[in-house]
């Protein structure tokens, strides 16, 4: 598990699971979680299901453990119920004039890290672990191999190394972070501090733009977007490096006229090869 969600686990169980502490696991019925489950009342409802969630795993790996241990002899796990509905915001992509828009409000010293990441769509933890020696200019990509979570290098969502295509802006932005510096030096060096940059910095230098969006959807919703534009959404799924094509449609926000401009240029291209065929002796 990445070191960010296991300080979340340690939250959840300091103030969440402490209430079920008293209880022996053959004592937990499902009138039990029903109760703890409205004790989240509170929280916000994807609060509420990660903690649900959570819980539910460590049952499930209790009934393992016991079908080979055998503390308790029968036991089942309890009915966990759902948490339906969402109150979370859906996301959302913004244009290339709104990107230019607020990255102009970022102090131009900072403006490269975040441009790269708009060229990019890569995360804040891998854009802050990107080393020179992971940059192929020859080929025009970058290798991510690493990301920072909660300040522990590790190595990228999904545990596996994913490679991004530099665009043209990308690659300039590229070679002028990699003048002067060894393989092993950081690509981007925060000049406030004279070492690699974090991701609450990140996050701080995107608060200061205003902008009603956040920074993983003025970049990689946006990006996955833009792609999708031009691209097969099985060739976005590659560049985000998703195993998942039904992740990669989360981060695709397209809209009504999208949809038609593609259908245009696919209804063109379909009657104009059977025209051809037809003129065809």
């Amino acid at each position: 598990m990445k070191p960010s969600y296991c300080n979340r686990l340690r939250s959840y169980q300091t103030v969440h699971f402490v209430r079920l502490y008293d209880l022996n696991m053959e004592d937990v019925q499902p009138s039990t979680i029903a109760r703890f489950k409205n004790s989240l009342n509170h929280l916000k409802i994807k609060t509420r299901k990660n903690i649900i969630s959570a819980l539910h795993v460590f049952f499930e790996w209790f009934a393992d453990r016991n079908d080979e241990m055998q503390w308790i002899e029968g036991y089942e796990i309890p009915k966990f119920p759902k948490i339906k509905g969402s109150d979370s915001r859906p996301t959302k992509a913004i244009d290339t004039e709104d990107q230019q828009k607020y990255l102009r409000k970022i102090p131009e010293k900072h403006r490269d890290i975040i441009e790269f990441a708009m060229e990019t769509g890569c995360r804040r933890g891998e854009l802050c672990a990107y080393k020179v020696i992971g940059v192929d200019l020859t080929n025009s990509i970058i290798h991510t191999d690493r990301a920072w979570s909660d300040h522990i290098l590790t190595k990228p969502k999904n545990g596996k190394e994913t490679v991004k295509v530099l665009s043209p802006r990308a690659k300039e932005i590229c070679e002028k972070h990699m003048q002067g510096k060894l393989p092993g030096a950081w690509l981007f060096v925060n000049p406030d501090g004279g070492t690699y940059y974090q991701v609450k910095k990140i996050d701080e230098l995107w608060s200061r733009t205003g902008s009603p969006v956040k920074f993983h959807e003025a970049t990689r919703h946006s990006y996955a977007t833009r792609m999708a534009k031009i691209l097969p959404v099985q060739m976005v799924q590659i560049l985000l490096g998703h195993q998942d094509i039904r992740s990669t449609m989360v981060y695709y926000h397209g809209d009504i006229e999208t949809i038609k401009d593609a259908m245009n240029v696919t209804y063109y291209s379909h009657n104009k090869k059977e025209a051809e065929s037809n003129e065809k002796p």
